[in-house]
């Protein structure tokens, strides 16, 4: 059950909602946009994020989440996955689950874009300077979702690069505004291989630790380098490649070369 714009709601009034659904089937999940607005109500009476501890079995939009990875809502700034400064200790809670925010990642929907506000390919297209990145960008926040713990949401398009002209609000634009755009190619089938792994790997833990470029995660017998910096790096383990959100990856006799950013999965 999602709830639009949830924060205008009470606590008391969204609890009483789950208990009663829970006595129906106990397999529900609730979950809603936590915004924390301006209303009537109390600071500590809201639905919204900031009052998750009152209300800890709903899950939020985490647009902590989405503000990181994806940049400013409604301004240029990038974020960590589109090209902007990256806080690695940050980004390392994000794809932990948020557990500074959240008791369990289960109660965190991680996500970049959804209906309302540009799409991420509209945001890299407007304020990315190298134009010539786009896809290699938002191919890497895609895979940095599917990292992620939690629950995770993709918009309708996202793995197409989808585009609404750089209309943010299009409730009430055509077609041609709002329609999809099949953009068939190898891209798909990468997107298909990350949400695969998630789906085979999500019930290991991650073990997290920051090297020169990027994060190192360690995940049963593999490894996985999201390297946010788009300098070279060598590595150098006798390992075969899994999955990686960008094609430039060379073999060389020490190893394998990674060039751009990107998830790169290894398996050892």
């Amino acid at each position: 059950f999602r709830f639009d714009l949830m924060g205008l709601m009470d606590v008391e009034t969204m609890n009483q909602i789950r208990e009663a659904l829970m006595n129906i089937n106990p397999h529900i999940t609730l979950y809603g946009e936590g915004w924390h607005m301006d209303s009537m109500l109390g600071e500590r009476e809201k639905a919204s994020q900031q009052n998750y501890d009152l209300m800890p079995h709903i899950a939020h939009f985490n647009d902590t989440f989405r503000n990181e990875i994806k940049g400013d809502l409604h301004g240029p700034a990038l974020g960590f996955g589109t090209g902007g400064d990256v806080d690695l200790n940050e980004l390392k809670q994000l794809l932990l689950g948020s557990p500074h925010k959240f008791s369990d990642p289960m109660y965190s929907i991680n996500y970049v874009e959804c209906h309302d506000n540009s799409t991420l390919f509209d945001k890299l297209n407007e304020d990315l300077p190298q134009i010539e990145y786009i896809k290699t960008y938002q191919m890497f926040t895609n895979a940095l979702v599917s990292l992620a713990k939690g629950m995770t949401f993709y918009h309708a398009g996202q793995e197409m690069f989808r585009t609404k002209q750089g209309v943010e609000n299009s409730y009430q634009s055509p077609d041609y505004i709002n329609g999809l755009v099949y953009d068939i190619g190898p891209h798909i089938e990468t997107f298909k291989s990350f949400i695969s792994y998630q789906k085979e790997t999500r019930h290991l833990d991650m073990d997290i630790q920051a090297f020169d470029l990027g994060l190192k995660i360690y995940k049963g017998r593999d490894i996985i380098f999201v390297k946010t910096a788009q300098h070279p790096y060598t590595y150098e383990e006798k390992s075969s490649i899994l999955i990686t959100s960008t094609s430039n990856v060379n073999t060389t006799h020490d190893g394998y070369q990674l060039t751009d950013v990107g998830v790169y999965i290894f398996r050892t």
